[in-house]
């Protein structure tokens, strides 16, 4: 796992080359967990999220961010209205941390030397992030992060934006659910093999630190 990973960030670098500018930025917003004991409502039991990334324009289309974020996940049985879910009575806090990549492509051009025409886009991005739980008993795990923004340049070296990301986990232990026990009253405590997702929903704000004068031939 861990060469795959180093194989992806190596990939990305290697690209950097070719890049129009890269930047340097944050992420500040908050988060939410889906799973077991929140199936369907959004910004469920929120908490605060941040993060740093490093942010790469291959062409006015395409872009990549080598990234890494941190939150607390939390669930709380007893603010359901599930009658099942109030006899579990089942909570946990869950710390966080996620490192990887993201490939990112905008609905339309983006370039921050063009304030006039092109300084603003949606995108999509994804890519492949290690989630990092040090208090679980499966310390890492994949996730596939699936993400929606919108990014719009303040100057020629500010940009701003809005995302909302899902990521999907290889994991059903962040809720730290106990595996099914069928000589229980409630035996069915989990829904393996269904896994846990978070959300994080929030600002991005990069800074241009640097313009290359290469392009890729490819583009």
């Amino acid at each position: 796992m861990k060469k795959f990973f180093v194989s992806i960030i190596l990939f990305f670098v290697s690209v950097s080359l070719f890049a129009q500018e890269g930047g340097l930025g944050f992420f500040l917003g908050g988060s939410y967990y889906v799973g077991e004991l929140n199936q369907r409502s959004v910004f469920y039991q929120p908490s605060p999220a941040f993060g740093l990334m490093y942010r790469h324009s291959s062409n006015e289309r395409w872009g990549f961010r080598i990234e890494g974020n941190y939150t607390n996940l939390k669930g709380n049985d007893l603010v359901s209205s599930n009658s099942y879910q109030i006899q579990r009575n089942h909570s946990f806090s869950t710390k966080i941390w996620d490192i990887g990549a993201q490939v990112e492509l905008n609905f339309k051009n983006y370039e921050t030397d063009n304030l006039f025409y092109d300084y603003f886009t949606p995108y999509i991005a994804t890519g492949a992030l290690l989630s990092i739980i040090p208090d679980s008993d499966r310390q890492f795990e994949v996730a596939i992060p699936i993400s929606l923004g919108f990014k719009y340049a303040l100057t020629n070296t500010i940009t701003a934006g809005l995302e909302w990301n899902y990521r999907w986990t290889n994991s059903d232990r962040i809720d730290r659910l106990p595996d099914d026990n069928f000589l229980l009253p409630y035996k069915q405590l989990s829904n393996n093999p269904d896994t846990d997702w978070y959300s994080f929903v929030g600002l991005i704000v990069t800074f241009r630190v640097f313009k290359e004068t290469m392009t890729c031939p490819a583009f």
